[in-house]
Order: C-alpha cells, then structure tokens, then sequence
C-alpha cells in the first residue's frame, strides 16, 4: 500500500494542486447538472400538474363584487381553480404573496402533499385554513399543538404542507379554499379588476362545467368582460427560467477555468517527470506503455479526489442537516454524465503529456 501511495505522490506538491483542482471541478459538475437535473424535474412536476381538460376564464370587473363566492355554485363536477392576480399578505413574512383560491372541488387536486390535506368545507367546517408549499411553512407560528399563520390580519390554521421530492415547484404555493376562508379575505378579493378562473378536469367534459361557471359569474356582474380559453397545450417550459434563476453560468466557467488549470497542472507534472521519461525511453518504454502509466497516476488522483469530494459532502450534509441532502436528485443518469465530465476531464488534461511523449522532448534533453 505504501509503495503504491508512494508511486502516485511521488510529486507530492503538483498531485495536492492537481487533486484540489479537480476538487473544485467536481463541485462546478455536479453543481451543473444538478442545476440541470433540478430544472427538468420541476418542469416534470409542471406538467404532471395539468389536467387534461383545461378551459380558463379572463376576467375583468370594475362592479366590485364577490365572484368568487358565487362562481362555482351548483357544478358538481370537476375543479375550479381562482388563480391569477389573486395575492394575500402575509404577516409573518411581511408581503404579499401568490395564492389561489379552490371554488369548487369534485375530484382529486393535482398537489403533492407532505403532510395534511388541503382545505375543504366537509373536514375543516369551515375554519379559516389553509395550505402552505414547503418554503412558506419555515413562516408558521406553533400554539397548542397546532401550526398557524397570518393572511391578512386574521389567523389561519395550516392544515397541509406541500412539496415535491424532486423540485421546488410546488414550495411556494398558498392554497385556500373559498369555504374555509374569511368574509374580509373574500372582500379583498372582490375588489380585484382582474380574476383568471380555470375549470379543469381529468375525468369528465368540461364544456358542461364551464357554461355553468360562466352564468354563475355573469349573474354576479353582467357588466363585465369574459375571455375564454381552452387549453390543450402544455404551456410555455420553465426550463430556461429556472436554469437563468441558478445563474448556471457562473458553475460553467468555474469548470472551464479548472480545465484549463488541469493543463497547466500537467504540463508542470510532465515538465517534473522527464528525466523518469528519458530513462523509460532509454530502457525500452514504449510510448504507450509510458502514457498508460501517466493516465493510471492521473486516475489514481481523480479516484482520490472523488472519494475526498463525496466523504466531505456527507460529512458536510450530517452537520449542517444532520441528513444527507439531496442525493435523492443524484440520479443514475446524473451521476453517469458527472463521470462523462469528468473523463473529459481526464483527456484533456492528458493532451500534453502525450504531445511531449511522441515529441520525444524529455529523451533529447537528456541526451
């Protein structure tokens, strides 16, 4: 073992920059694809959430009425969904924020939940209640045993948190249900000039629904202005938005300027070893047999380095979470292109001593 440590680190100081470069690689990889990896799989979670018969209702008001209320009266099946403009403040984090409002609940809801349910007039009595995406619970206040938290200067009960394994798209979701919510909340809302209101359903035609969602909000107010669209595509991608949010740039030139640090590495590494080269040559060495042993040493130290990089991000993920985190998004198919990379890696930083060896640079000098 000792011989074989010795062999690797026989240039101790050229193998410590080179393993803490690739030390820095690794990171700028990993931080790419799973960038990458995180960014698909919130557009997944996206997707997985459309239902297949969506038709959704622009509305504008100025008769300042409460639409919501009276919207989905008497459909009995199906979803309907107030989303929007529609926001609520939220005390604790000093904001307003995005909500929807569910009008009408017939079916199952398309949210993941980690724990709870969302809030319905049949199990929450009517409570003022609400469900939370996991990024808005870190703001909830405990009394008795039970979670609350602040819309609009009224306290609301949280009954259900809701998140993704994968993504954070479903995080910072506020979900009411507009039979568990107050008569001031819902004349906030009334005030709204712009309401967007979509009837979905995966099980049933939605055309019935809709006319009835349509009557319901022209009862209301005849005076206000309808748009209806039925959508049948999957919506604009939130891809290259989520890619731009990580600013996935900054991982790339990291990795890129760490290449080329690589082969300046080597190029000092080979620069150490050719006297060792000449004497191969002068001995019999043939070219490959002395690029195979380089590419070993190189591999060696990129092996060291990956078992560096993966003992220090558990150790890193138990002290700071006291669980390893994220590695649920480490995928197979993750994992196998952080190997691609990383053999790139490896031939790249191979590209001069293999130019120098069949130079035959290091034997002349020599001689």
């Amino acid at each position: 073992m000792r011989k074989i440590f010795n062999k690797i680190f026989r240039y101790r100081l050229v193998s410590i920059y080179f393993i803490l470069s690739q030390l820095v690689i690794l990171t700028a990889i990993f931080g790419v694809l799973n960038t990458i990896n995180k960014a698909y799989a919130k557009e997944n979670d996206r997707l997985k959430a459309l239902a297949k018969n969506r038709i959704e209702l622009n509305i504008d008001t100025f008769a300042k009425k409460d639409i919501l209320s009276y919207a989905a009266v008497n459909v009995d099946v199906g979803n309907v969904l107030a989303q929007g403009r529609m926001s609520v403040e939220v005390a604790q984090i000093g904001s307003t924020n995005r909500c929807e409002v569910l009008l009408a609940v017939n079916e199952s809801t398309p949210y993941p939940m980690i724990r709870g349910h969302i809030p319905d007039k049949e199990t929450d009595n009517g409570r003022n209640c609400v469900a939370l995406g996991r990024d808005k619970y870190r703001y909830v206040y405990n009394r008795d045993g039970k979670d609350y938290i602040t819309l609009g200067q009224e306290e609301y009960e949280v009954v259900g948190v809701i998140g993704s394994p994968v993504s954070d798209y479903w995080d910072y979701k506020i979900v009411l249900n507009i039979d568990c919510m107050s008569d001031s909340l819902k004349q906030s809302f009334s005030s709204l000039s712009n309401i967007s209101l979509t009837v979905y359903s995966n099980k049933e035609d939605i055309m019935e629904i809709y006319n009835k969602v349509y009557s319901n909000v022209v009862n209301v107010d005849n005076t206000c202005n309808i748009v209806s669209y039925s959508k049948k595509d999957t919506g604009e991608s939130t891809v290259s938005e989520t890619l731009q949010k990580e600013n996935i740039k900054t991982n790339v030139m990291v990795y890129a300027f760490c290449l080329i640090n690589s082969i300046i590495i080597s190029i000092f590494w080979t620069v150490q070893r050719k006297k060792e080269l000449a004497i191969k040559r002068v001995f019999g060495f043939s070219n490959i047999r002395m690029i195979a042993d380089i590419a070993v040493n190189l591999l060696l130290l990129m092996i060291i380095t990956v078992i560096m990089y993966f003992v220090g991000y558990v150790l890193y993920s138990f002290i700071r979470y006291s669980t390893i985190q994220g590695m649920g998004l480490w995928s197979v198919k993750l994992i196998l292109l952080a190997v691609g990379l990383f053999l790139i890696t490896l031939v790249i930083a191979m590209i001069y001593p293999v130019v120098d060896i069949y130079r035959g640079q290091a034997y002349d000098k020599i001689r």
